[in-house]
């Protein structure tokens, strides 16, 4: 199977705009990354506005993203 590379913003694009969810991870990821760009925020400025240490939320968003490419190549079905 090909390997299918998946760029920044289609994967942000299919974050914001499908919303998937994983229980186990914590964030509200399509929202924060939507407030991201529509305030130009830095994830530091998010951590921060939700009171939680800014290395959790990127660790946290890493292994979200690789879950939702995950997604994506497997056909999109959440």
């Amino acid at each position: 199977m090909d390997e299918v590379e998946i760029s920044k913003e289609a994967l942000e694009e299919f974050i914001i705009n499908k919303a998937p969810v994983f229980e186990d991870i914590p964030f509200d990821f399509p929202t924060l990354l939507k407030q991201r760009k529509e305030e130009s925020k830095t994830w530091m400025q998010i951590a921060k506005e939700a009171g939680v240490p800014s290395l959790q939320i990127s660790s946290k968003y890493s292994a979200y993203k690789k879950r939702v490419e995950k997604l994506m190549k497997d056909g999109g079905a959440a």
